[in-house]
């Protein structure tokens, strides 16, 4: 017979789940931990833990859930006066043993905290076992958020900060340089927690050249920065008008209307007014400009 466990993280503005299956009537003492995680020095760390043992043919209540590293010197254990000194008050199970949940929390993590670790449970008037076969080990990582992005001006762009954050209980703070609508969420890869915040927002051309921050605060205070110099595109003006151009020709006063059309940027806006003694040459004439108006003239943004 199967059964279905769920093992939960649930913090304040996050909760993280992820179900095992396990058989109930287990014919050998079985345990699913991976083989390392990665954890950040100052936060906590999680190793998450499920296991199962043979059916003892009768009603077993009292359990008791050990950690130990590998010269069996433990590490957690729930009378504190048997955890080794520098283990104290910093580990914990998460789960309920009785439920099969073995998963155990560091907190604060310690550069020395790296294993491999093992657990054992002790089950009364019953048996006892330790998975020395299934150790985790802790390796130290510093890898900080990574952030992409792309701008348009006037467009509503999404910037993307994810981290890998090593303690679920504890989701990390995120925080943007840049204001804009927030979202926040996890999932579960590759073996390893992912969380990841989107900020939406519209940039102008005042952002052009200018950082966009994200800054993500762990559990312990432990902060890390990503930024990303926003580029953005500025879209072209179209200018579009009519130009009369009147000058003197052989005496005669005339008027020539031109239909204008021309690509500017912001910085160039200009719209021709008056002129005087600009000159038009011809194949042999000349033709002496004194006077150019711009008649119904307005500017458009290239789509």
């Amino acid at each position: 017979m199967w059964s279905f466990y769920t093992l939960s993280f649930i913090s304040s503005n996050l909760s993280l789940h992820f179900i095992t299956v396990v058989q109930t009537e287990a014919s050998s003492w079985t345990i699913q931990v991976p083989s390392s995680v990665k954890g950040l020095p100052g936060s906590c760390v999680v190793i998450p833990c499920t296991f199962n043992y043979p059916d003892p043919d009768k009603v077993v209540t009292k359990f008791t859930g050990i950690w130990t590293d590998a010269t069996s010197h433990v590490i957690y254990h729930p009378v504190e006066s048997k955890i080794m000194q520098q283990y104290r008050s910093r580990t914990e199970l998460l789960g309920d043993v009785t439920q099969r949940n073995c998963s155990l929390k560091i907190d604060p993590l310690q550069q020395t905290d790296q294993g491999p670790f093992y657990f054992r449970i002790e089950i009364a008037d019953y048996n006892n076992f330790s998975f020395k076969e299934n150790r985790v080990s802790i390796s130290m990582t510093e890898r900080g958020p990574k952030l992409a992005f792309s701008t348009v001006e006037g467009q509503t762009e999404v910037a993307s900060c994810s981290v890998f954050p090593s303690c679920p209980t504890s989701p990390p703070v995120f925080n943007w340089s840049h204001s804009g609508e927030q979202i926040q969420s996890p999932q579960f890869d590759d073996g390893q927690w992912k969380v990841t915040a989107n900020l939406t927002f519209r940039p102008t051309y005042a952002d052009h050249n200018k950082p966009l921050l994200c800054t993500v605060t762990y559990k312990g205070g432990r902060k890390q920065e990503a930024a990303k110099v926003l580029k953005v595109k500025r879209k072209k003006l179209i200018l579009h008008g009519v130009m009369c151009f009147y000058c003197v020709y052989n005496l005669v006063k005339k008027c020539f209307f031109v239909v204008l059309r021309k690509e500017m940027d912001y910085d160039d806006i200009h719209i021709p007014g008056y002129h005087d003694n600009d000159h038009v040459y011809g194949n042999m004439e000349v033709c002496e400009i004194f006077f150019i108006h711009s008649l119904f003239p307005y500017i458009t943004e290239e789509s």
